[in-house]
């Protein structure tokens, strides 16, 4: 169970730990999980807040067959509860974590608990967008987000930024760049009016964009034509 909540949250595995405290999923109290509104609260490890988490709704049936069948009897406030050594108490990060290298050595294949984590936030950003997939991480800063997970391809940036222009060639000029004092592409603008990178690193952009597009058109010139039919 907590595996199924791992891929629906993308939150940390976490642990329940006298000494070290409760965060994450195995931190999860059962108060905390909230079917009605289709979220959980968790905690983040160490001085660092709690937030609210949604939960796809295809869990919510494994939650209540595994309150029924498998929790009914436990006393703890823990929401996730051993079955075996620990059972009725806590499920602790070592118990966890040896059930599942179980379960991957009988499948065959090698797995952890922050892989679920990763796939996740990788599929987040790719399907919506930066700040959603912080908000669901945990993340306190954007960057940390877009430095793990924002993967930018050469080829799919110089096509992208010559379809932003209608053009087979990045444009050399769209208007007069006040800091460098001299033309500058439009987009690149846009992007510096909005306080994201600074003035050098406009220019290095810039400088990257063009040397790119260079290079991909001299790849297109040097190949070999199609025989006539």
């Amino acid at each position: 169970m907590p595996t199924a909540q791992l891929w629906r949250t993308g939150q940390r595995i976490g642990d329940w730990h006298e000494l070290h405290g409760c965060h994450g999923l195995l931190g999860l109290r059962k108060a905390d999980v909230d079917e009605r509104a289709a979220t959980v609260l968790v905690r983040l490890k160490g001085a660092r807040d709690e937030h609210r988490v949604p939960v796809t709704e295809d869990f919510w049936p494994l939650w209540r067959r595994y309150l029924v069948e498998e929790r009914c009897w436990a006393e703890t406030p823990a929401a996730w509860v051993g079955m075996r050594r620990g059972k009725g108490k806590p499920l602790t990060y070592v118990a966890f974590e040896s059930a599942l290298r179980y379960l991957g050595a009988r499948l065959d294949v090698n797995v952890n608990a922050h892989m679920f984590r990763h796939a996740l936030a990788q599929a987040l950003v790719e399907t919506s967008g930066l700040k959603v997939a912080q908000e669901v991480l945990g993340h306190p800063h954007i960057a940390t987000t877009a430095d793990r997970y924002c993967h930018v391809d050469q080829q799919a940036m110089v096509y992208d930024v010559k379809r932003f222009y209608g053009s087979s060639a990045v444009p050399a000029c769209d208007h007069w760049d006040t800091h460098e004092h001299r033309p500058g592409p439009r987009a690149l603008h846009l992007l510096q009016a909005m306080k994201h990178p600074s003035a050098i690193g406009v220019q290095t952009i810039r400088s990257h964009i063009g040397d790119l597009s260079e290079a991909a058109a001299a790849r297109q010139a040097d190949a070999p034509s199609a025989p006539a039919p």
